[in-house]
């Protein structure tokens, strides 16, 4: 009943405002001792073509969040990694804790994969998006080993490929994480992911349009 509530909201946010395809926000605030639910429209923003094609280029951040498994606002917090993401022209920062382990990155979720094995930080020390766990449920699938452990910086080298993941990104290789370069366009694991995550979203979108 709270879903279907929160559903016509949304929609009727969408209704007034006359919006087809844009990104919504939803935020839990407290105010005056009572939880607040916020439903407003975001700028939207979408990794461009060519970067799929050809991977992108990250960094690492040393820095994590206090509460990984929240998702909260932080303007600092982003306004330090634009700055930097625009310092040295990547797109994504991935965040690097105390024991030097890379947790995820500043807005996605980030995987490694070295031989036919995937590598991620455990549940507990990042965020948990949708799209890490349909990545989760395609390699119990396609039986492809997926451990979560996170990696050592001073591991890069030891590693095949990356990817990322996120709602507004799906699947997305990395061709660099600073100095570190990766063949991440042309691994087989990656590319089987990215197939059969399209392939489920496509069937997603044809049964709900």
């Amino acid at each position: 009943e709270k879903n279907n509530n929160l559903i016509q909201k949304i929609e009727k946010v969408i209704t007034i405002n006359d919006y087809k395809n844009k990104n919504i926000k939803i935020q839990l605030v407290e105010m005056n001792q009572k939880a607040i639910v916020i439903i407003g429209f975001i700028k939207s923003s979408y990794i461009e073509e060519s970067f799929r094609l050809k991977g992108i280029h990250t960094i690492l951040y040393k820095g994590d969040r206090l509460d990984p498994n929240v998702k909260q606002q932080d303007d600092l917090f982003r306004k330090i990694i634009a700055h930097s993401l625009n310092e040295f022209q990547a797109t994504e920062a991935l965040l690097v804790n105390k024991d030097n382990e890379i947790t995820e990155g500043s807005r996605s979720n980030v995987f490694f994969v070295k031989e036919n094995k995937i590598y991620t930080a455990p549940s507990r020390m990042v965020l948990k998006g949708i799209t890490r766990e349909k990545v989760f449920a395609i390699c119990k699938q396609q039986n492809i080993d997926l451990m979560e452990i996170p990696v050592n910086t001073e591991e890069l080298n030891n590693y095949d490929a990356v990817f990322l993941t996120g709602t507004s990104i799906d699947i997305l290789p990395v061709a660099s994480i600073n100095q570190y370069l990766f063949q991440s366009i042309h691994n087989h694991i990656v590319e089987k992911i990215q197939n059969e995550y399209n392939r489920c979203k496509e069937m997603y979108l044809n049964n709900i349009l």
